[in-house]
């Protein structure tokens, strides 16, 4: 059964490229889902897939050099309930 794991990211997260970067590394990874700002000033990442994948792209997103730095993450599961093709930014 596919999975859709929601992971929001606090810290130094919008205005540095972290969604581009999110994007790269998925792509590399071979990982589908989305990533998009949150109004609050987090960004949230969307992976459709496993845990490992999941988990795999936060430790990409985690080896990020300054001016990237994550303060806080949340992480919850659930049951997926779309389809991606790829990896996608949502404006």
């Amino acid at each position: 059964m596919l999975r859709e794991y929601r992971i929001v990211v606090a810290g130094t997260v919008q205005g540095v490229f972290f969604r581009a970067k999110t994007k790269g590394h998925a792509d590399r990874l071979g990982i589908k889902g989305t990533v998009r700002n949150l109004k609050s000033g987090q960004v949230e990442i969307c992976v459709v897939g496993t845990e490992d994948e999941a988990k795999k792209l936060l430790a990409a997103m985690k080896s990020e050099p300054y001016p990237i730095e994550i303060t806080q993450v949340q992480m919850t599961n659930s049951t997926a309930e779309h389809h991606c093709s790829d990896f996608r930014i949502i404006r």
